[in-house]
């Protein structure tokens, strides 16, 4: 079982160390270097590594850390199985062996569809890799032992708190449902010998506040009691990830304040293909009202997007720093 910090800066394009021993002038050389390299590597693939299908804009989650407006007036609010199978069925014709991330701005499980998308999905593309973000409120025993016998490889999620107290303060979810929906999830996976991989996340409310809105809240950061309660349970291939750089994607609309350093996301947008519940493709997960559109694909195909002039433009401005010129969020993106 492995323990890591998070997000370590300088992994890939555009993680780095500590900008107080670089300079941002040399911060933005070194990634202007690494982002032309990383670009040049991937500019010209004629379909993405992963696939992330947003199959619904709605969470019923309210995470300190996530956007109040996340996913509002996105329509249809989740993603009708005509258009994932559309979306599946290209995939299947290219043979594609990479990801496919299930949930993404929004919890896959409310979209009734979701289980018909699922097995279809595993159905269609048996080489690939399938990934499911939830917040586990709707994971419960028959969920769970269902997941599991479709072969998901993956389940991430975040524990946020060690308690009722700093774990409903985090997400405004019952943490009583959440630790049986959990622990019955490792009960029937410890059952039926399956190989899904657990990926935990653990960002308090009280380190959130302190690190990104500066403020100090009258609760703990119980890091370290949610690691030693649920380390035991765990098996040798899962990680605890603790969050050492939290998203401020959430002050992003009270600040407007304009992007000066480097995208912290290019080594995934380069690689990830992003479809919302309406079908179309954007360019960056933390882009949750799809402002910044690529293309979509009821109107043309994966493989015709990928490889569009708009979408290398794009690319282009993000490794030479160039935010204003692509718009939102991106010209007001704080991470």
């Amino acid at each position: 079982m492995v323990i890591i910090p998070r997000e370590k800066f300088i992994n890939r394009a555009v993680r780095i160390v500590n900008p107080s021993i670089i300079t941002l002038k040399m911060w933005k050389y070194r990634y202007k270097n690494r982002a032309k390299k990383l670009i040049a590597t991937s500019i010209d693939a004629k379909f993405p590594e992963s696939l992330n299908l947003s199959l619904s804009a709605i969470c019923q989650a309210k995470c300190i850390y996530c956007p109040s407006e996340r996913g509002k007036g996105i329509k249809p609010p989740f993603m009708p199985f005509q258009l994932a199978k559309k979306v599946v069925d290209e995939a299947s014709e290219e043979n594609f062996q990479g990801i496919v991330r299930f949930s993404e701005n929004g919890e896959a499980l409310l979209n009734k569809d979701f289980f018909s998308i699922f097995e279809y999905c595993r159905k269609m593309l048996p080489a690939s890799r399938s990934v499911l973000y939830t917040n586990m409120a709707l994971v419960d025993k028959s969920t769970g032992r269902a997941l599991l016998a479709n072969n998901l490889e993956e389940l991430n999620f975040n524990i946020d708190g060690a308690s009722a107290v700093t774990y409903e303060a985090a997400k405004k979810l019952d943490f009583e449902t959440f630790k049986k929906n959990l622990h019955d999830f490792i009960d029937s996976r410890n059952k039926l010998g399956a190989k899904c991989r657990i990926h935990i996340d653990i960002l308090t409310a009280q380190k959130y506040m302190a690190m990104v809105e500066r403020k100090r809240i009258d609760l703990p950061d119980d890091t370290a009691e949610v690691i030693k309660y649920w380390k035991p349970l765990l098996n040798k291939s899962d990680i605890i990830s603790v969050v050492d750089k939290p998203y401020k994607w959430a002050l992003r609309e009270k600040m407007k304040n304009p992007k000066t350093v480097p995208c912290r996301k290019l080594s995934k947008v380069v690689r990830e293909c992003l479809i919302g519940p309406n079908g179309n493709v954007y360019l960056c997960c933390l882009d949750y009202q799809q402002k910044c559109v690529i293309g979509n694909v009821i109107n043309n195909s994966i493989k015709e997007i990928w490889s569009s002039s708009r979408r290398k433009t794009l690319l282009r401005f993000l490794g030479e720093l160039r935010f204003e010129e692509i718009g939102e969020p991106c010209a007001f993106c704080l991470d």
